[in-house]
């Protein structure tokens, strides 16, 4: 479940891979009711982690495989976007950035473009690699967003800074950083 704070509404996410839109009606400031406002069938396959973007209109999400989907949340349309080479486990969202950590033991930081055409508003502009197992959590700094931690099964808690990758973001070229 995640809440959407421009819209005063929560996602959830079923065991049949389903999301649900509600919008909480509120009285007095307090919580009165839920309303179903949209109902989307997302993927086959399991679910794992889901983040909406900037826009409330699209999303990423992760389902048990090696590659991210990119959902317009009122079309339907969807994007494969292929990159680690193991399933993807966990995916943290700020701003227009997204990083997620795999199997593969490697991160990825991925840009969010929202002027795009639907199917190239997403791209991995940075490889990182330094955990020798399964990457376990990815999260972006809450304040300012240049910085993410990372978590392994290796035992290990890495810190990442990327104020000077989210500033080349536009560049084509992706890096690989080693840590």
């Amino acid at each position: 479940m995640e809440y959407i704070k421009e819209r005063n509404a929560i996602i959830t996410i079923n065991g049949d891979q389903n999301a649900y839109i509600y919008e909480i009606q509120t009285r007095d400031n307090q919580f009165s009711e839920l309303t179903l406002v949209r109902s989307q069938s997302l993927y086959l396959d399991e679910i794992i982690d889901f983040k909406f973007m900037n826009s409330n209109k699209h999303a990423v999400f992760c389902s048990n495989s090696e590659t991210l989907k990119f959902i317009d949340l009122e079309s339907g349309n969807t994007e494969i976007l292929p990159g680690h080479t193991d399933i993807i486990i966990t995916i943290d969202r700020f701003k227009n950035f997204i990083v997620t950590g795999a199997k593969d033991n490697e991160i990825r930081l991925w840009h969010y473009n929202p002027d795009a055409a639907f199917f190239n508003k997403i791209k991995c502009i940075a490889v990182f690699k330094g955990h020798t197992m399964n990457i376990s959590c990815v999260h972006f700094s809450p304040k300012k967003g240049y910085q993410f931690v990372s978590s392994s099964e290796d035992n290990t808690i890495k810190v990442w800074n990327v104020k000077q990758l989210m500033h080349q973001a536009f560049e084509k070229t992706q890096l690989e950083i080693v840590n």
